[in-house]
This record gives structure tokens, C-alpha cells and sequence, in this order.
């Protein structure tokens, strides 16, 4: 009786050691397909993406255009973002696309890609805006603003 229960406790212990280590190198090979760069990258030529398939709720695979079709990227979205097939992610007026990584996947065909990851963030500041809104005045010295002093007589 004691061999069977050690025996039928090695089959549990194999199984669940099994599925264990299936979950965590599945787990470490989708993390490690993201390759991030230590600085913001080049800034995209798109103004917005259309996402064509999900990863999860914050990192989706998007074309840009009709032109871009052959040539997707990979969106990175924040902890906030809850992204889905066929949602239009736009940059605002002064948010663009830029590249902040590469992201390496398997097809279907079983082909391996390499496409840039996109974030989408702020512009950096155009040093000769062409709107108002672009322009960003440096305040007076307060010795400018004073009215001046004038000595009256009694």
C-alpha cells in the first residue's frame, strides 16, 4: 500500500512540475521578443494605426495606412490602455509615433519578423513653431514689469 501512494504522489509531482515549467519558459519567451532601446527612437511618419491583432490589453500588432499593410508595428499602449482588432489609436497635436523598440514574432506560415515597437508620446518642442499655440514665451524679468519709480515733490 505505501509503494502505490509514493508511486501515484511521483505521477502528481511529475505533472504538475511539468505544467509548471511549460507556463514559465512560455511566459519568458513572449517577454523577451521585446527588445526596448535606452533612448526615443526615430519619430514614424504615421499619424495614426489601426490595430489588426491583439497581444494583450496594452500591446497590439497595427498597420498604418493602405500603404502600409506589408509593414505593421507593434502599438504599446499604458497600464490604462484596453486595446482591441479594428481600434483606431490617433496622435493628438502634439503627440506623434515614435519608435522605442523592435518586437520579434512567429507567423503562422512559421516565419520569424522583426517590426518596430511604437509608443505614442509627446512631440519633442519645434524650435520655430508655425501656430500660436506652438509658442512658448519666456516670462519678463520683474524689473521690466515694475512701473517705474518717479520722485514727487510735496
Amino acid at each position: 500500500m505505501n509503494r502505490g501512494l509514493v508511486f501515484f504522489l511521483g505521477i502528481i509531482t511529475g505533472v504538475l512540475l511539468t505544467i509548471a515549467a511549460t507556463f514559465i519558459i512560455n511566459k519568458s519567451s513572449s517577454a523577451s521578443d521585446i527588445t526596448m532601446f535606452n533612448e526615443r527612437g526615430k519619430m514614424m511618419d504615421a499619424t495614426s494605426y489601426t490595430i489588426i491583432q491583439t497581444i494583450d490589453n496594452n500591446h497590439g500588432l497595427a498597420v498604418g495606412d493602405f500603404l502600409d499593410l506589408l509593414n505593421p508595428v507593434l502599438v504599446l499602449g499604458n497600464k490604462d490602455s484596453h486595446f482591441y482588432d479594428g481600434m483606431e489609436v490617433k496622435a493628438g497635436s502634439n503627440s506623434r509615433f515614435y519608435q522605442v523598440g523592435t518586437y520579434r514574432y512567429m507567423t503562422k506560415d512559421e516565419i520569424w519578423k522583426t517590426v518596430p515597437v511604437v509608443a505614442l508620446m509627446r512631440r519633442e518642442r519645434d524650435s520655430n513653431p508655425r501656430t500660436r499655440e506652438g509658442q512658448q514665451f519666456s516670462r519678463l524679468p520683474q524689473s521690466t514689469t515694475l512701473p517705474s519709480l518717479h520722485y514727487c515733490r510735496t
